[in-house]
């Protein structure tokens, strides 16, 4: 207890002492100390909601000698409890509180009442830790003594006082599974006896466990199709929304904390137009975030038929989002009319759609399976590649276009073996396909007989790779070499000569042999030898390399012959470096055996300035070398032991009547994807007259043949995967609940339940969705009238179910036609009677149906002397009547009548005063009840304080639209200096045309007064 605590109280004692004079006395140890009627909150194993319980604590001092006061402040936790009032038990012998026990207290009450009765030094409670002078955290605080000498000390145990507690709240078991303790905690205590000395004692606190209740998840948010179901006449406008609430039909739980959506509302095109897509219409969702929605997709399609929604909400600080809302609203066109009964309902459904993320293609192990049983098959994943092979089992089915089989559109269950997980999937593709092991592959390669890589020295392919592609040149080579592939068996060895010489084929055991890894070893050598080719004479040779005839693979010998009775001749290499050099003072390079494709003769034959050492003119250079032969290996590939997989590229129902197979197209599907096969050969092992397990097949791809053999006829299926909630745990609740929508939850790190499990980022959550429906309006093929006017289709009414009649002007002739049928033919000469009304106006005329069943009347709006506007605008009622067979029909619309194109004000710009020279300028606010673009023409004319025309303007013709507040800025010249300054007036016109071609006012003049001055 702190010192500027304890002064008032301790204070008070001594003053009552000194009154009296009494001795002092010394207390004993002591304990100030809490009982509670609970030992526990709730259940250890049975996890039970105790949220609202209630329970008793209280405080006492037991074991105290000589008590005369005391001071005792605590506090509570409560974030889990809350106090719901208490009684003071003091002093111990008055009535009430009597002698107790009080429980939970198994004591009384404590101090005694004398003469000058109990002094009550603080007695207040207050959760908000706000009590003036307590200790900070303090939440009671009571303190009291005896007064005067007369009255004995407290000597025992005694009850000061019990408290009322509910419980406001209660751990989840996924978030403290070994419960919480509520903690009663003494902040400060104070006991004194007579003498005001204090009284040693312990300050005991006191721990209840408070144990978790049972998590269940509140109903999961949900998107509705508000109105569920509604009908609209051609032409006319309905508008849905899309609302955010819980699945439950009530207010969405703040426990989901949706952080945004992602919608697609979609619609039939035929029948619906979209017009308008509004996200947040109200701005209910955007409420719950500091910085309100952001919009993400706001996209329409009329083609598909579907509008496109996706928002989230944005802020560094968000109140979970709870409640219902509408979180979209999307506005249609009618678009069409049946006469059909009953009209259709077409639905209107919030489905998002099925986006190709993960994907299958599955071979049925079975072969080919019975369609209308399809559960219970389990299938191999041949597609990706990477997840053969895979083995699923169907767990379950749904056949959702009702045709009694598995078929594309469907939906399954496949549960994957290895991961025993399941997944909801959609068939996309149902096909035939076959399962081939390959016997061989026939391949053709062309290729010089001689050493070297690809494009090494020569741009041709070689024989032989030895590895150092070093060029030596090795005339009549034999040994071993590969192809691209290993071989099985060679079935054409075709050797063609460079020479021209007449080609001829190798004899397999005798020219070659095949090696069981695929390799082949060529025993006879196939280099032809070329004798005594004349390279050139100087100077003609003059390019360093002369040319040879063929590609060589080894030189033998060089002859040059000078013609000066000297010549050279070199063989086994003795010129690869000349004669000895310094001697005669050149040396001299014939050729290279690193590379003896060309003759090198590099300065002697022109290519660097040779000077004295050039050859002269006439010299002959001769080459007598060996050159490979072309050779064209056509053999089989070992086979590629993998299994093939290969799609029927047709129907399934032509896969299953399939007989015979030649000239039929196969998609690869493993090893791999997407390579077209064409099937050219069949062999009917077992000739039952159509393709089946067993047979032989050549199929082609490109230049490429390969035989197989039919292992197996199957079954396969495409399936798309249908995002889901979770698919980390399938022991918990959502484990694969199909996405039908995207909701996004907010981030919650500190869940570790389904579907959050700890993740530090936004989840999808669980949704579900409740759609709507249109049903189309209905025109009768029986009696009917149809009401019109002589506006343009669309603004006239037309139709059973019409379009809304647009405004008319005053004084306008309003053309009346009425559309009798029966059964959409013509009713002839029947009187039809057509009715107009508006306030004292009630006029009735009648007309007989011409040949094409139409009657028509025409009269003109009233426009009385006085109060003509009041009298004549507003709401108009017109109506149309017919009997046929006895039996009368109807159609009505009204029109608004008024001022088509209004002035509403005149602005001038920047204010309302102008001097000489300065530009006028005015901002015309105008408004059109017309839903029909009207043509017009904007005049202004300026006068001065002594009316004269100082500015005028005329703008048009311009196209005006149906809406009000709708403004048009007209700048017009300067103010002249011979104005007459002071007031000036503003005249503002709008006319169907310039008035001199005969145009008429709109509506009533604009006017309003400005400032003229000179500075």
């Amino acid at each position: 207890m702190s010192f500027k605590k304890t002064i008032p109280l301790l204070m008070a004692l001594l003053l009552g002492i000194s009154m009296f004079g009494l001795p002092m006395s010394y207390a004993i140890p002591t304990f100030v100390t809490f009982y509670a009627d609970v030992t526990q909150l709730g259940d250890a194993v049975t996890m039970p909601d105790v949220r609202g319980s209630t329970f008793k604590v209280a405080l006492v001092i037991e074991n105290v000698q000589d008590l005369y006061g005391f001071d005792i402040q605590f506090n509570w936790t409560t974030q889990w409890v809350h106090y719901t009032g208490y009684s003071v038990k003091i002093p111990e012998n008055a009535t009430p509180p009597g002698p107790g026990p009080f429980p939970p207290s198994p004591y009384g009450g404590i101090l005694y009442k004398g003469p000058l009765g109990i002094s009550e030094l603080a007695n207040q409670v207050d959760e908000a830790d706000g009590i003036p002078g307590a200790e900070i955290g303090t939440m009671a605080w009571l303190g009291f003594s005896e007064k005067g000498a007369d009255v004995g000390t407290f000597n025992g145990s005694g009850t000061v006082a019990v408290f009322d507690f509910t419980v406001i709240d209660q751990p989840f078991d996924y978030e403290e599974p070994l419960g919480v303790t509520v903690l009663f905690h003494i902040t400060s205590s104070a006991l004194s006896d007579r003498t005001a000395h204090a009284i040693d004692h312990v300050a005991q606190d006191l721990s209840i466990t408070l144990y978790p209740r049972v998590f269940s998840y509140p109903a999961v948010p949900m998107l509705k199709v508000l109105p569920v179901d509604q009908t609209g006449a051609l032409g006319s406008t309905v508008e849905y929304g899309v609302w955010l609430l819980g699945a439950d039909g009530h207010d969405l739980d703040a426990f989901w904390d949706v952080a945004g959506a992602d919608f697609y509302l979609n619609f039939d095109p035929t029948k619906l137009q979209a017009l308008e897509l509004v996200t947040d219409p109200n701005g209910t969702f955007g409420g719950f975030w500091s910085t309100g929605a952001f919009e993400l997709v706001n996209q329409i399609d009329n083609t598909e038929g579907f509008a496109h929604c996706a928002f989230m909400g944005l802020g560094i600080t968000h109140t979970p989002v709870s409640g219902t809302m509408m979180v979209a609203a999307i506005k249609f066109n009618v678009t069409a009319i049946f006469t059909t009964y009953p009209p259709p309902k077409t639905p209107i459904t919030l489905e998002n759609p099925l986006e190709t993320g993960i994907w299958y293609i599955m071979d049925a192990d079975a072969g080919i399976i019975t369609l209308n049983a399809p559960l219970n098959n389990n299938f191999t994943s041949i597609f990706p590649t990477g997840t053969f092979p895979s083995q699923f089992k169907m767990t379950d089915y749904t056949d959702v276009d009702l045709d009694g089989k598995l078929s594309i559109g469907d939906d399954v269950v496949m549960l994957n073996y290895a991961t025993s997980k399941w997944h909801d999937y959609r068939v996309a593709d149902l096909k035939g396909t076959l399962k081939l092991t390959q016997l061989f592959t026939k391949f053709s390669e062309s290729k010089f007989a001689m050493d070297g890589p690809v494009n090494k020295y020569t741009p041709w392919p070689k024989l032989y790779d030895s590895g150092t592609a070093d060029g030596l040149g090795v005339p009549d080579a034999i040994g071993n070499f590969s192809l691209q592939y290993p071989v099985q068996t060679i079935t054409k060895f075709l050797v063609e000569p460079q020479s021209g010489a007449a080609s001829y084929e190798l004899v397999d055991g005798v020219d070659f042999i095949v090696n069981p890894d695929g390799t082949v070893d060529l025993l006879t050598p196939l280099d032809e030898y070329i004798y005594n080719e004349h390279v050139g004479t100087m100077p003609a040779v003059d390019a360093g390399w002369p040319a040879i005839d063929y590609i060589a693979s080894s030189f033998t010998s060089v002859y040059v012959d000078f013609h000066n009775t000297t010549a050279r001749y070199a063989n086994g290499g003795i010129f690869e470096e000349g004669p000895p050099g310094p001697s005669n003072g050149y040396n001299e390079w014939w050729y290279e055996s690193w590379f003896p494709y060309e003759l090198e003769s590099w300065w002697a034959t022109g290519y660097m300035p040779a000077g004295p050492y050039t050859w002269i003119d006439g010299t002959d250079i001769y080459l007598n070398y060996t050159v490979p032969a072309w050779v064209t290996i056509e053999y089989n590939a070992q086979p590629d032991v993998r299994p093939f997989y290969m799609e029927f590229e047709g129907s399934y129902d032509n896969f299953l009547t399939l007989l015979n197979p030649v000239n039929t197209t196969w998609m690869q599907i493993y090893p791999v994807n997407l390579k077209v096969w064409n099937l050219t050969e069949w062999v009917d092992n077992d000739v039952d007259g159509r393709l089946s397990n067993g047979d032989q097949i050549t199929m082609t791809l490109g230049a490429l043949t390969a035989v197989f053999i039919v292992d197996k006829r199957s079954t396969d299926i495409k399936v798309l995967e249908y995002p889901c909630v979770q698919d980390i745990d399938t022991t918990k609740p959502y484990f694969c609940e199909k996405r039908i929508v995207e909701v996004a939850g907010f981030p919650h790190p500190e869940r570790s339940m389904s579907p959050w499990f700890e993740r530090d980022y936004g989840i999808p959550l669980p949704c579900a969705v409740e759609n709507g429906y249109f049903t189309s309006p209905f025109k009768s093929l029986g009696r009917n009238i149809d009401l019109y006017t002589d506006y343009p289709y669309g603004f006239n009414g037309k139709d059973e179910y019409g379009t809304p009649i647009d405004a008319y002007g005053p004084q306008s002739t309003i053309h009346l036609e009425a559309l009798v049928t029966y059964a959409e033919n013509p009713v002839q000469h029947k009187p039809v009677t057509f009715v107009a009304s508006h306030g004292i106006y009630n006029f009735s005329f009648c007309n007989f149906t011409d040949e094409f069943g139409i009657a028509w009347v025409e009269f003109g709006l009233p426009w009385p002397c006085q109060d003509a506007e009041l009298l004549t605008f507003g709401i108009w009622n017109i109506s149309s009547s017919v009997s046929i067979r006895e039996v009368t029909v109807t159609d009505s619309h009204t029109f608004l009548s008024g001022w088509l194109i209004t002035i509403d004000s005149i602005t001038p710009n920047p204010d309302s005063s102008f001097a000489i020279g300065e530009h006028l300028s005015f901002t015309i606010k105008y408004s059109s009840i017309s839903h029909q673009v009207r043509s017009a023409v904007f005049t202004l004319v300026v006068t001065d304080d002594l009316d004269v025309p100082i500015a005028w303007w005329s703008i048009g013709p311009m196209d005006v639209v149906f809406g009000d507040g709708q403004t048009l800025v007209i700048e017009c010249v300067q103010v002249p200096k011979w104005t007459f300054v002071g007031q000036g007036k503003v005249w503002a016109n709008i006319y169907t045309d310039f008035p001199i071609n005969g145009g008429v006012q709109y509506g009533p003049e604009g006017r309003t007064t400005i400032g003229l001055t000179i500075h």
